[in-house]
């Protein structure tokens, strides 16, 4: 005996048939990858190698808590030896990849991991510094920029000494928990004497010994000073002051009140960076991406500070400037 299947009962049935050869029809829609993202620096202060890195992901199609998350990990100056152990916990955390800010956050990156890949932010002589075997193939898990350190260091006493006119007598003031790298001193000594100029690295142990420190400095004589702060501390800003009302050129962080500052622009090691993790977030191995050298630099001047203490900068040095502070 046959059968009768009522038409409305026909009518739903092939409806469903088709909507099952739509494409995706009855399947889950795939979940978007949510990478994850490992932040390793030394400092109080990052924002100079990290806002310009968050924006250019973003122009390369990255949302933080959308398709990307952040896992941040900064060490205060003074407590340098935690960096292995966070750069430990760093690498337990399920990162896709790690960015880092100066050679000594990668090293303790390396330490932590030989398998998950590393971008380091910037490092003078990367090869000579055993952070990678070669520049066009580094053969490990690192990649990043390299900077000439080395040249803006000297072009930077260079101008100090164009702009002031005057130097004679230079000390170069760092902490002792962050020396110079044997080549670079030796790079600074040799501009100083080919300029006729008396040179001398000071140690100092925090940045609270600093104006004292000066103040005995120019008892010795001494008529310009470089200062490599621990971080951009309130005793950093406040010696830029002494600085000042002792009429003395300097070489420091404009914005903090110094005369001026040259070296290898942060937002383009930024970008870099921000580049070189793109393309391993894309399945590119860091073995296979060039170490590039950072050649875009900056010359700050702050102007305030040259009328404050008398000096005129000449215009081929103002010429220079890619950034003056009125």
């Amino acid at each position: 005996m046959s059968a009768t299947v009522p038409r409305r009962r026909l009518l739903i049935g092939a409806a469903a048939a088709g909507l099952a050869c739509l494409p995706g029809a009855g399947l889950a829609q795939p979940k978007r990858r949510v990478y994850r993202v490992g932040f390793l620096v030394i400092s109080a202060d990052y924002s100079s190698i990290w806002t310009e890195f968050v924006a250019e992901l973003s122009r390369r199609g990255y949302t933080e808590g959308t398709n990307i998350v952040f896992e941040k990990r900064v060490v205060p100056p003074d407590r340098l030896g935690e960096l292995n152990h966070v750069a430990g916990e760093l690498a337990k955390a399920n990162v896709d990849v790690i960015y880092t800010g100066s050679f000594r956050s990668a090293f303790a990156a390396k330490r932590a991991t030989s398998t998950i890949p590393i971008v380091f932010a910037g490092a003078a002589d990367p090869v000579a510094m055993g952070l990678v075997r070669n520049l066009s193939r580094p053969e490990g898990n690192l990649t990043g920029g390299s900077i000439q350190e080395l040249d803006t260091s000297a072009r930077e006493l260079q101008l100090l000494a164009e702009a002031s006119g005057k130097l004679t007598r230079f000390a170069h003031l760092m902490p002792r928990s962050f020396p110079l790298p044997p080549a670079l001193s030796t790079t600074i000594i040799n501009t100083a004497n080919a300029l006729g100029i008396h040179h001398e690295f000071v140690h100092y142990e925090s940045d609270q010994e600093l104006g004292p420190l000066v103040e005995r400095l120019v008892r010795k004589g001494v008529d310009g000073v470089a200062v490599t702060p621990v971080t951009l501390s309130a005793a950093y800003r406040k010696l830029a002051e002494l600085l000042i009302k002792l009429r003395l050129p300097s070489i420091g962080n404009p914005s903090a009140g110094y005369l001026l500052s040259y070296g290898v622009s942060s937002p383009a090691v930024a970008r870099l960076a921000a580049k070189q993790v793109d393309q391993i977030l894309k399945g590119a191995k860091p073995a296979d991406i060039p170490v590039e050298q950072v050649s875009t630099f900056e010359l700050e001047i702050n102007v305030r500070t040259a009328k404050a203490i008398g000096l005129s900068i000449p215009s081929s040095v103002l010429l220079q400037a890619t950034r003056l502070l009125e």
